[in-house]
């Protein structure tokens, strides 16, 4: 018995990147977040799984299938964002190939009332536009935990 895989065609924009990058470390899109005041991690970190809920991207692994050459979108419902240590001031590298975590943060105190937040995610899955995005969700989510979802656009397909 065969295993069959269910996914989704990369974009035309996917296959470029990919067929560019093949075999090499992926690209990495980052942005730092500073935030000023009091700040609730938890809050923080249940503000940044729910934005990554509603976006299947960001859940999204490229795999390419034994046989073929080109890769397909595989959405894993169990991927979670993945926070370096805090002392850790350099995350991972996301590579090509095989499912690893697609959001990758890092949450370093700069003083006792500042903190910067690290976003990274890989080219494949998006630019510097989707992390402002995703950035600006993030902040409705954290400033209205229960109401943030109410005020947010539909997730983009």
């Amino acid at each position: 018995m065969q295993n069959s895989m269910v996914g989704f065609r990369s974009s035309p924009q996917q296959r470029w990147l990919w067929s560019f990058w093949k075999g090499v470390p992926t690209p990495v899109v980052r942005c730092v977040v500073r935030i000023a005041g009091e700040l609730d991690r938890k809050r923080l970190r249940d503000a940044i799984q729910a934005a990554v809920q509603r976006h299947e991207i960001l859940r999204t692994n490229l795999e390419v299938p034994a046989g073929l050459s080109t890769p397909f979108q595989l959405i894993d419902e169990g991927i979670q964002p993945v926070w370096a240590q805090e002392a850790d001031r350099e995350s991972p590298a996301v590579t090509a190939g095989g499912p690893r975590p697609v959001v990758q943060l890092s949450l370093q105190a700069t003083a006792p009332q500042a903190h910067s937040l690290v976003i990274e995610i890989a080219h494949l899955q998006g630019d510097a536009a989707s992390l402002r995005n995703l950035v600006q969700e993030i902040a409705a989510l954290y400033s209205a935990p229960d109401a943030g979802m109410a005020r947010l656009p539909p997730p983009l397909q």
